[in-house]
């Protein structure tokens, strides 16, 4: 994945680099100090982005800062810090994310379920949300499905089934005979039924509208479909983590314990 752009510090080294250059008096040790930790924010920010030079000559500043550097020497350092990373900076082609679209590159807030081995469906995941906010749906949707393929194969190796090759569509086929089959034997209660039974509709649903269409048919897809997309797998997701708990070894959910014998 490739950086992210921290444009908001690069701004704020700017400013701070004029205000050093411009007033020596700005150094009293308050303002020493937050100068400091402003760089240590900015090195890094420069060492994501590839900005070896810039980096360099910042951190000869943060341990001048350390060593209690007198301030006309601090300053000396500090005035190439601009030029430095605009020489650099000119090096690259950026890509500008639009205000309404940077949500996407976010890791959502709040507080979420632990999802326990979906590691690689939450990579896929943000990747899809990345894709969306490039302005590039049809590979959101693309990482989408694959997150939807992880999800089938979880659903169906909670009930046994051997997923090696097979489909969403096949899955999908198979969890329903599965289900078929212990209803018959009267080992599952009619939760479970109707659990799997709603997963198994999901499924085909996905294939249908995004999948197949994506994978068979080069089908392009327009932003408000790949974000609708996103907010469903997403609901999808967290209804398999509520369900399940361990997507690397799911078992029958709660709600779906054998019926005991009368």
């Amino acid at each position: 994945m490739l950086p992210l752009f921290p444009a908001h510090l690069f701004a704020r080294l700017a400013a701070v680099t004029n205000d050093v250059s411009r007033d020596m008096l700005l150094f009293n040790t308050q303002r020493y100090n937050e100068v400091a930790r402003w760089l240590r924010e900015m090195e890094q920010g420069c060492v994501n982005v590839g900005l070896a030079r810039t980096a360099k000559q910042i951190r000869a500043v943060i341990d001048a800062c350390d060593g209690k550097c007198p301030p006309a020497r601090f300053q000396a350092l500090v005035k190439p810090i601009t030029g430095l990373l605009v020489e650099e900076l000119a090096e690259f082609a950026f890509l500008a994310i639009p205000r309404n679209r940077m949500g996407f590159f976010q890791m959502p807030t709040g507080k979420k379920r632990k999802a326990t081995g979906a590691d690689e469906a939450i990579w896929e995941f943000h990747a899809a949300r990345r894709c969306l906010g490039l302005g590039e749906p049809t590979a959101c949707v693309l990482h989408l499905v694959r997150v939807i393929d992880f999800g089938a194969k979880t659903a169906a190796m909670s009930l046994g089934i051997n997923i090696q090759g097979l489909t969403i569509g096949a899955i999908a086929a198979e969890i329903q005979n599965s289900v078929r089959s212990l209803t018959k034997a009267g080992t599952c209660s009619a939760e479970v039924e109707q659990f799997y039974n709603a997963l198994v509709t999901d499924l085909r649903a996905f294939a249908r509208a995004y999948r197949n269409p994506a994978v068979h048919g080069f089908q392009n897809f327009t932003d408000q479909q790949a974000n609708n997309l996103v907010i469903t797998v997403s609901d999808f997701m967290g209804h398999l983590v509520a369900n399940f708990g361990d997507l690397q070894n799911p078992t029958l959910p709660k709600l779906a314990l054998a019926a005991k014998a009368p």
